[in-house]
């Protein structure tokens, strides 16, 4: 996979319950913001953190993609990283 395409999907927030209530179309599962928000907490988890340093861990993360360039992905996505670390690092 594109390492810059994943860490732009990670970075999606997707759409809220309003903006799919306004739309005219339907609003598929994988366009909703619960779906991106289980998305980014799975792809968190999918990494091993345990008995890594934080720094190490950190790298490990920022290595599968490529972060997004907006501060409020860059956020949601380092946010993610922090609770699966949270979960398993020492």
């Amino acid at each position: 996979l594109d390492k810059m395409a994943v860490g732009s999907f990670l970075g999606e927030a997707g759409k809220s319950p309003r903006d799919a209530e306004l739309s005219k179309g339907p609003v598929f599962v994988a366009d909703t913001e619960q779906f991106h928000k289980d998305m980014l907490a799975e792809f968190g988890r999918s990494f091993d953190f345990g008995g890594q340093p934080l720094v190490v861990a950190l790298r490990m993360f920022l290595s599968a993609f490529r972060l997004p360039g907006e501060s409020q992905q860059i956020d949601r996505v380092v946010q993610a990283f922090a609770d699966a670390c949270f979960e398993s690092c020492d």
